[in-house]
């Protein structure tokens, strides 16, 4: 079983080896331990069309022989998508990707994507506005939103991280991006037959 990860940097495939076992068993069912082909083409950007001609290489490589994909966001997925389309096999192989777009929400609605990974963008909101009031009147921002003391380091210094919930968004659940306000139900729905997902 070969399951490939088309990642941008050494840094978001370690996140996302963190993850891997459990998405696979728990949402891809294809079991616990997989092969699995890590591509770092540092040369590969979030450009749809690139993803596109990598998987086309990976697909000829491996004679179509692969079973599940973990792309690196929604816009990737788009073009690795584009790249099963022309072999037959787009809603045959699970894909995942991240950012809950537009289009990759109507792909997750007609069954080419299987699933994205979204944060609200009200809770993204709300903690931005938190803290750049406390830091515009001179003060810390509230501890709260930094739990455990946790930071990210940019390089640079550490800074204060304030996490958003990542949530799990394919058709069983995609009414919570319509109730966030992330997306307008006639925006989601234009082109999805009637009766699928919340549409």
């Amino acid at each position: 079983m070969l399951i490939l990860i088309l990642v941008l940097s050494q840094q978001s495939i370690a996140t996302i080896e963190k993850l891997l076992g459990v998405v696979l068993v728990a949402f891809l069912n294809l079991g616990p331990q997989p092969a699995v082909l890590r591509d770092r083409n540092p040369s590969l950007s979030p450009d749809p069309s690139k993803a596109q001609q990598e998987m086309e290489q990976i697909l000829t490589q491996h004679s179509n022989n692969v079973q599940g994909i973990l792309s690196a966001n929604d816009g990737m997925a788009g073009g690795i998508i584009a790249a099963l389309q022309a072999q037959g096999l787009a809603g045959k192989i699970p894909i995942t990707g991240l950012d809950a777009t537009l289009a990759a929400d109507q792909r997750i609605l007609r069954g080419t994507q299987s699933m994205t990974v979204w944060r609200s963008l009200r809770e993204e909101a709300d903690k931005a506005a938190q803290i750049a009031a406390a830091l515009v009147r001179g003060r810390k921002p509230p501890e709260s939103l930094f739990p455990n003391g946790k930071t990210v380091n940019n390089g640079m210094v550490n800074v204060p991280w304030a996490p958003l919930r990542p949530i799990v968004v394919d058709r069983t659940n995609m009414a919570v991006l319509i109730q966030d306000g992330s997306i307008g139900k006639g925006q989601l729905c234009n082109g999805i037959p009637h009766g699928t997902g919340p549409c």
